[in-house]
């Protein structure tokens, strides 16, 4: 397959797929953000009211603050589950860092933006991927000498735009101005806007994982792509992009002044280009076998072209359908009803504009000058007070309010949320005991903590691997502190992840209801303990206090230590211990005293005949000492020297 052949396939797979440009798809997705800010329908009557309800937004705002605050507040609403024991300390170290690099670069505001575009439209969808930048600095420097100059531009990453030679008495200098350029590298998490992302027409699954075709079309300015390396040449050759905006683009800017138009800007650097990244499976190398490529196409250019591994896009959904790539989001189950509610508030406007301002029925005795006068407390002359009544009008807001009370109670069964849910109703509240209340607040949150679930279980689970993939592949290695000590964590040595865990949803999203369940767990830790049971270890303790940290929105390293960083201390000696071992000490020379006396004595016959030998012995060796002094000065006088006579032994 040649690029030709491949840029044809791309174009048939964009307009065929879902999520094409001005589809059916995009239809519903402006239908919804329409609704949600209120705008007419179109069939309003001139003169009559033309008041729109705001159901879509008052669910979709209900909504965020309890999901917002699932993911929001506090850590680890998805967790990387260990291989085995051993494994575990370095899945929770990855669980960290993973979800620090999330919070660095994407935080609430990503968080925010994936949760409600879930709310209102079918799916909604976050890109991650490591982006490579080439960045191009100017400097000026004055007055550098010979070696200077050469230190400086002993560099090939740098170039010498400009340079200007200064002669003085004390040699040559040198005022240059250089252009350093830079490669940078940085993991980025964006939520793509809904009319970006094509997917292939055939994918029934919410995941994108293994989707044969998922495309990122998008507009970007000349400047960028060329920081990315793209060919200028190349680009050239595709000149200026008419198709500047799509309807669904223009509709969500509403208070835009934007139009379909060119704005035929003369700065080239912003000059805008369609960029189409797809992530497909092609058989491009003709084995007959299809392989997964990244392919960057430009107009009719292939730029890029690579063999990967997985798409780097992410779906979210709120409500999940079986055996569908497009689900159902809370704004379709309440838009009918916004409708009915706004023909019903219509009518009931209309009503009392009539009911209040009547039109008045004369007779030809009536002064039609005061009648057009519509003056307060003016005067009507007329000569027959019969001639002058008003048109009767039944009002019907008698009617009307039962009806409304009925749409709401529809709107909270469909979806599950009211800001006067059952659980917050003073009447309710009135006659209720503790259990009932929370039983109540329970059913009211149930749909509420199922979409928290159904977004954890599917969008941030496939999210946090995808983070995980990069940071592997990329990432570089920094300091973390993880349970209260500072470590290095190297990402390229991890270990692939393919399986994680939810801890938010169905019963767990009540902070109370959190801290309560953790109390009680703690609470009998503490009974078994006094009692001597050994099924609690000082790590079910800590494991205890890290869910009140997590209940409370709170990092457990703050307030807690685990066991595990503690260092076993030292026992330290008894001073008691001390004392008596040295009294005992005392005792054994006392006793060892008393044993030499007693030996003394009990031998001090043998003693005394030991002595009086030794005594013998000494005095017999300086009597030889001395007979032998006398024989050598003996010998010597007598024989004229040593070895001339007997020497005595």
């Amino acid at each position: 397959m040649d690029n030709l052949e491949l840029a044809s396939l791309i174009d048939d797979k964009v307009s065929d797929g879902i999520g094409g440009v001005d589809g059916e798809l995009s239809t519903v997705r402006q239908d919804n953000l329409d609704r949600y800010f209120g705008e007419l329908y179109g069939y309003e009557v001139e003169g009559e009211s033309s008041v729109v309800t705001r159901d879509v937004m008052e669910t979709i705002e209900w909504a965020m603050p309890s999901i917002m605050r699932s993911f929001a507040v506090g850590r680890h609403v998805v967790s990387f589950k260990p291989n085995s024991a051993q494994d575990e300390p370095l899945a929770d170290q990855e669980t960290e860092a993973v979800w620090d690099t999330y919070e660095d670069v994407a935080g609430f505001y990503c968080t925010h933006t994936i949760i409600k575009s879930a709310l209102l439209n079918p799916n909604s969808y976050v890109k991650v991927f490591f982006e490579e930048e080439e960045l191009k600095v100017r400097e000026e420097y004055e007055r550098l000498n010979d070696f200077e100059l050469a230190a400086l531009l002993d560099d090939d990453n740098i170039e010498v735009i400009g340079q200007e030679e200064i002669y003085t008495d004390m040699g040559v200098f040198y005022n240059v101005e250089i252009e350093i350029t830079k490669e940078s590298g940085d993991i980025c998490i964006d939520p793509a806007p809904e009319e970006e992302i094509v997917v292939d027409k055939s994918w029934n699954k919410l995941s994108l994982k293994d989707c044969p075709f998922v495309c990122h079309r998008r507009q970007r300015p000349h400047s960028d792509l060329i920081s990315e390396g793209f060919d200028p040449d190349l680009l050239e050759q595709i000149g200026e992009d008419t198709d500047a905006y799509s309807s669904e683009r223009i509709n969500r800017r509403i208070y835009s002044d934007e139009n379909d138009s060119f704005d035929n800007d003369t700065d080239k650097s912003r000059r805008m280009y369609w960029v189409e990244e797809c992530n497909m499976l092609v058989d491009f190398d003709g084995d007959g076998m299809s392989e997964r490529r990244r392919v960057v196409k430009i107009g009719t250019k292939i730029f890029e072209n690579e063999e990967v591994t997985s798409s780097d896009v992410v779906a979210f959904s709120s409500i999940l359908m079986p055996h569908r790539h497009l689900n159902v989001c809370l704004a379709e189950l309440v838009k009918d009803l916004q409708e009915i509610r706004t023909t019903i508030m219509r009518q009931l406007l209309n009503n009392m504009y009539k009911v209040n301002n009547p039109r008045t029925v004369i007779t030809s005795d009536v002064n039609m000058d005061d009648i057009l006068n519509n003056e307060s407390n003016g005067f009507i002359r007329t000569d027959d007070i019969n001639g002058l009544r008003t048109e009767p009008t039944t009002p019907i807001i008698g009617h009307v309010i039962p009806a409304l009370e009925v749409l709401n109670n529809e709107k909270e069964s469909r979806t599950g949320i009211s800001k006067n849910s059952k659980g917050l109703d003073a009447d309710v509240l009135k006659n209720s005991t503790m259990g009932a209340y929370r039983d109540a607040i329970s059913q009211a949150n149930e749909r509420v903590e199922l979409i928290v679930r159904v977004l954890a279980e599917t969008g941030f689970k496939e999210l946090f691997l995808k983070i995980h993939e990069v940071l592997q592949r990329h990432g570089a290695i920094k300091e973390m502190k993880i349970d209260g000590k500072w470590i290095p964590v190297n990402p390229r040595e991890w270990k692939e992840r393919k399986h994680m865990r939810a801890h938010v949803g169905l019963g767990f999203n009540n902070r109370q209801e959190k801290l309560g369940a953790a109390a009680a767990i703690t609470g009998h830790q503490a009974q078994l303990k006094q009692m001597g049971s050994p099924i609690v270890t000082p790590m079910n303790e800590y494991a205890g206090a890290e869910l009140i940290a997590e209940a409370a929105g709170e990092s457990v390293d703050k307030f807690f230590t685990n066991p595990q960083q503690i260092q076993p201390k030292q026992p330290q000696p008894d001073p008691n211990a001390q004392m008596i071992q040295a009294q005992m000490q005392i005792e054994q020379m006392k006793e060892a005293g008393k044993d030499k006396d007693r030996f003394i004595k009990q031998n001090e016959a043998q003693w005394k005949q030991f002595k009086e030998q030794e005594e013998l012995n000494l005095k017999a060796a300086q009597e030889g000492r001395e007979r032998a002094k006398l024989e050598l000065e003996y010998d010597t006088d007598i024989n004229g020297g040593i070895g001339g006579g007997t020497y005595p032994v």
